[in-house]
């Protein structure tokens, strides 16, 4: 039985009534708020970092054992580049406000210096005095505008804009000559277009981001030093599966961020682990989800929760990691109990009742007021209704699995 009722409306919302998305997104005010935080710590890192040369000569910047190479260090001129779920276009209002923030992150790119150790490409600045640097130029800042500077994340800075919302700043070094001679080639394209690249240009450009070689973007740690993380892999894997399955897979992710926060006042899974789930349902029932019922596939997602929530979750570009591997036995049995609870509210809503009032009491109780009191917004199925909400049928072509090249 495909549903009872169809309350793909009430999620999607239509062209005149809004829906739960309209309801997950942030206030046009917030979303100002926070791109001129960011630009203010870009303005400010951007005109400030390069008169930080002489940390290297104080030992402060650059790796002790690389303190030689200090005079021959780089103008510190980053970019920058958006990332997270801003990017995925999956940022969501959180629905308890405070203890929840809305996240919003940046990464920072510093191209520099890089030297041979042990077979591997290291950059020669110090992952620690990166972060005391950022930290110093930012300090006065924050003061000036009433922000609070969080030393406490171990792989960002976190600048607390207000009690609902901060920026995490990301620190990563890439190869100086990598970049140098990518930049060189887009200038070199842009003046046979007659353009003229911008010296204020503060945002790593596409050209350069996806040009930039695997095993050479390195992220600043605390504890950790430098590790290999490529922030562009996250978001091509997620890019392909939309590719793949479309845009409903984007807003699913979306609404079960939004249980997620609803349900858990601190804490949850993960948005990536939620966001692996959706895709893995997604792959396995490859194009038999229809494309215009969300209800429809949040259920399916909402059926096979549980189960997955049971079992080993691969990070999905770095399989012989597992998302779930801090989960205790006492958090894994909250998450499957509360993952049930999901699949009962959803399939009551389209299944178990004729009554569109008792739809949406049973839908807030899964995922908050958020959901529209609106019953212009649920339909009666019917078996027409059913059939139309399915594309075409066509011969599907062999599922392969997704992977990820090396």
């Amino acid at each position: 039985m495909n549903g009872t009722l169809n309350v793909h409306r009430v999620f999607k919302g239509s062209r005149t009534r809004r829906g739960y998305l309209a309801a997950l997104g942030l206030k046009h005010e917030r979303q100002e708020s926070l791109r001129d935080a960011r630009d203010r710590i870009r303005k400010t890192l951007r005109e400030e970092m390069p008169d930080w040369n002489s940390l290297a000569k104080a030992q402060r910047l650059v790796e002790y054992r690389h303190v030689v190479l200090a005079s021959q260090l780089p103008r510190l001129s980053p970019k920058f580049r958006m990332q997270g779920s801003s990017v995925y276009d999956t940022l969501n209002f959180p629905a308890h406000l405070p203890p929840q923030e809305v996240d919003f992150d940046d990464g920072v790119f510093l191209p520099t210096s890089f030297v041979n150790e042990s077979g591997s490409n290291r950059p020669v600045v110090a992952s620690r005095g990166y972060f005391a640097m950022v930290e110093e130029i930012l300090g006065p800042l924050c003061a000036d505008r009433g922000w609070e500077l969080d030393r406490g994340k171990s792989s960002c800075v976190r600048v607390r804009i207000d009690a609902d919302a901060h920026v995490d700043l990301a620190l990563y070094a890439i190869p100086d000559e990598d970049f140098t001679e990518l930049e060189e080639a887009r200038a070199m394209a842009q003046m046979a277009k007659g353009q003229v690249a911008s010296e204020l240009d503060f945002e790593l450009a596409d050209e350069i981001y996806t040009a930039l070689l695997e095993k050479r973007i390195m992220l600043a740690h605390r504890d950790s030093g430098w590790i290999e993380s490529d922030p562009r892999e996250i978001e091509n894997w997620f890019l392909d599966a939309i590719a793949d399955h479309g845009k409903a897979v984007r807003r699913v992710c979306r609404y079960l961020k939004g249980w997620r926060d609803f349900q858990w006042m601190k804490g949850g899974p993960s948005s990536i682990t939620l966001m692996a789930c959706v895709v893995a349902v997604y792959d396995e029932l490859n194009g038999t989800l229809p494309e215009n019922r969300d209800d429809l596939a949040l259920q399916a997602v909402a059926g096979r929760l549980e189960a997955l929530f049971s079992r080993a979750i691969p990070n999905p570009v770095l399989p012989d990691q597992q998302l779930d591997e801090d989960w205790s036995a006492e958090k894994r049995s909250d998450y499957r109990a509360r993952a049930r609870g999901l699949k009962t509210t959803i399939d009551t809503a389209l299944n178990r009742t004729y009554h569109k009032t008792v739809a949406i009491a049973k839908l807030r109780e899964g995922f908050g007021v958020r959901i529209p009191d609106d019953e212009l917004l649920i339909d009666i199925e019917s078996e027409e209704r059913k059939v139309r909400a399915y594309a075409p049928a066509v011969v599907a072509a062999p599922f392969v699995p997704r992977t990820t090249s090396g």
